[in-house]
């Protein structure tokens, strides 16, 4: 499948590595506003990444290593990441010798192979004279959009381009690419209003700062949300024109008012698991496998039952006593009347 651009990754390293990622921070233990809450701080965290990057593509130089022109035009080009990658197969390229196998007016073949491995594997160069392209049987180019080492040592000695052709450079990988035109599922132009997004970032700086000094106060707490309610209501009335441009209206709810989250109901579903009693759970109503039960104390685990009860033969003697009392006494006075 290596015709078939990719990015150069393979079909699972995508969803593998998005999983990864998000294993730092959310589990299968977290409840849904706690998985909202984590899934929120990943976003955060990879976006805070991609402005360092940027950051990086913008104002830092990379190092050279051949000294020609096509380097430092890929330099202002691609973005940091794609113009190592550049580099290393430019730098490739000087170790490989070239031959032509086949020529006609429409096509011409060539066989690739390195200095240092003569009886290595070859590669073979298609260069299509109408189109001005020229293709190799490695496929990086394709599954990647990144010229490979043969298409580059063809391209510097035989053509002697001291600059890449633009049908070899894929907007997706240079810097511009986040400053052309964006387009929607239906193709229309996403655009963005700049003076908008910086007069919300003021006002959003200027309230987190007011909230950072009131917050240690009781007094002054209260007196921030009333003041916020009574302006929200003044406010009102003059954004109702300005729905038209994209703005939604307040809510009628106070935006101090908290939100509750409610869990799913739990559902049983087919094939899944018992679930796991506690230790109370387990000998509660349940005897105990190690001994027997015994009707007699009521007690489980017992090596006796009701027949020899240690409680019940406490019992046995001093009921013996009271009868043998009881009938000594009837003897005494039958003995004593006859008397």
């Amino acid at each position: 499948m290596n015709h078939v651009f990719s990015a150069g990754m393979s079909s699972s390293q995508r969803a593998e590595s998005a999983h990864s990622f998000f294993k730092d921070y959310v589990s299968d233990k977290n409840s849904l506003v706690e998985f909202m809450v984590q899934f929120n701080r990943g976003m955060l965290h990879k976006r805070h990444e991609e402005l360092i990057v940027d950051h990086i593509d913008v104002n830092e130089k990379p190092r050279f290593k051949c000294p020609i022109k096509m380097e430092k035009q890929m330099s202002d080009i691609y973005t940091r990441k794609y113009y190592y990658k550049f580099q290393d197969q430019l730098w490739e390229s000087y170790n490989y010798n070239l031959e032509v196998r086949s020529e006609d007016e429409n096509k011409c073949t060539l066989k690739v192979t390195r200095e240092d491995h003569e009886d290595g594997r070859a590669r073979v160069i298609m260069y299509d004279k109408s189109k001005d392209f020229a293709s190799c049987t490695c496929k990086l180019f394709e599954s990647a959009r990144v010229p490979c080492r043969h298409v580059l040592a063809y391209l510097h000695r035989i053509h002697q381009l001291y600059k890449l052709p633009d049908q070899y450079i894929l907007k997706r990988w240079t810097k511009s690419a986040k400053f052309e035109v964006v387009m929607d599922k239906s193709g229309m132009e996403i655009t963005v209003n700049k003076s908008l997004l910086e007069k919300r970032g003021l006002l959003f700086q200027q309230y987190s700062y007011v909230i950072d000094n009131v917050v240690l106060s009781e007094e002054a707490s209260q007196l921030f949300q009333e003041t916020m309610d009574s302006l929200i209501e003044k406010i009102k009335p003059l954004l109702a024109n300005s729905n038209s441009d994209g703005v939604e209206p307040l809510s009628k709810k106070s935006s101090t008012q908290e939100s509750t989250f409610r869990e799913p109901d739990e559902v049983r579903t087919k094939g899944r698991a018992k679930r796991i009693k506690r230790g109370k759970e387990k000998s509660k109503g349940k005897r105990n496998g190690t001994g027997r039960h015994c009707h007699g104390c009521g007690k489980d685990g017992q090596t006796h039952d009701k027949r020899n009860c240690p409680v019940l033969l406490e019992r046995l003697p001093s009921a013996d006593t009271n009868e043998n009392s009881s009938g000594d006494g009837t003897d005494d006075s039958y003995s004593s009347q006859d008397d």
